[in-house]
This record gives structure tokens, C-alpha cells and sequence, in this order.
């Protein structure tokens, strides 16, 4: 911090100003709290949800380390910090019992595993087809069908 900033910050500090935001950078997140570096003090335990419960049903937005957060103080002289924006998002988790994507006209997410056993079902009943012929012989087709992979179609940056 510059001279004229901490200058200012001292007198706000003697005239009773108490100052709300707060910006700084994340060095390690831990769960549901973070450790933020705001100029030379270091802040533990700042909450990255409005309340910090270990409740399943939730929304955690886990910032980046190294990336920048804003803080909103609701206690006092930075006892009870709350982060409020992000210059870098690691993951979004939300728990909830609906969520909905786009206005939600697209139907539901499929359930990869599921699909996959359904369509390698499939796949093994197409390489075992027999057939009979015209003249009252029964005849196996070889088929190319092969096994799915949820690899060729998942994609793993969306998890339900």
C-alpha cells in the first residue's frame, strides 16, 4: 500500500470511518472459508458462503488461489469477512432439488453410467444377431459395432 492510502486509512480510522470492502488475494481455500492476503495482514476464515454450516443444500463458489476477491466485513475490524465477488471462479457447487439451465427448455441431464450400460446392451445384442436365411439356414452377421466409451460423450466440466 502507497503512503497517500495508508495515510488516508489512518485518518479515516480517527474519524470513526470504518471501512465495509475490502480487496485481496486468495492464498489457500479450505471447504467453505478461505485465507486472504489484503496488503501485509493475512485473513483466515473467510467465509465464501453467507453462513457457514456443513449443510448439504448449498451454493459454494470456490475462488482461484492467487486470483483477487472482494470482501464485505460484517462484523467488526475484520472479524466476520464475507466474500461477495470473484476475479477468478475454481468451481461453482450448487445442492439444491431443481436447478435450471437456459430457461430449462432442454429437458433433464442424462446419467452417463446409465447411458452407457444401456448402449453397450445394445452393442452386444447387434454383435450376437442372427438372422435366418431364405433357404430356412440360420446365419450370424458379423457386425463393427464396438463398446461406448462415456469418454466419446461426457462432459466432465458439468456434473450433476
Amino acid at each position: 500500500m502507497d503512503d497517500f492510502s495508508r495515510i488516508k486509512r489512518s485518518i479515516r480510522q480517527i474519524a470513526g470511518h470504518r471501512e465495509m470492502l475490502y480487496v485481496g488475494r486468495v492464498k489457500s481455500v479450505d471447504g467453505e472459508t478461505c485465507t486472504v492476503q489484503v496488503d501485509d495482514l493475512t485473513l483466515s476464515d473467510v467465509r465464501l458462503r453467507a453462513v457457514v454450516n456443513g449443510k448439504e443444500s448449498k451454493m459454494l463458489i470456490t475462488p482461484a488461489c492467487e486470483s483477487y476477491v472482494t470482501m464485505i466485513d460484517l462484523g467488526d475490524a475484520m472479524t466476520d469477512l464475507l466474500v461477495i465477488a470473484y476475479s477468478e471462479i475454481e468451481k461453482v457447487e450448487i445442492a439444491c432439488d431443481k436447478v435450471s439451465f437456459n430457461g430449462g427448455n432442454n429437458g433433464g441431464l442424462i446419467n452417463i453410467e446409465k447411458l452407457t450400460e444401456k448402449l453397450n446392451a445394445l452393442a452386444n445384442d447387434l454383435q450376437t444377431h442372427t438372422h435366418v436365411c431364405p433357404n430356412g439356414q440360420t446365419a450370424i452377421t458379423e457386425t463393427l459395432v464396438t463398446k461406448f466409451s462415456k469418454s466419446d460423450y461426457e462432459d466432465e466440466k458439468v456434473k450433476h
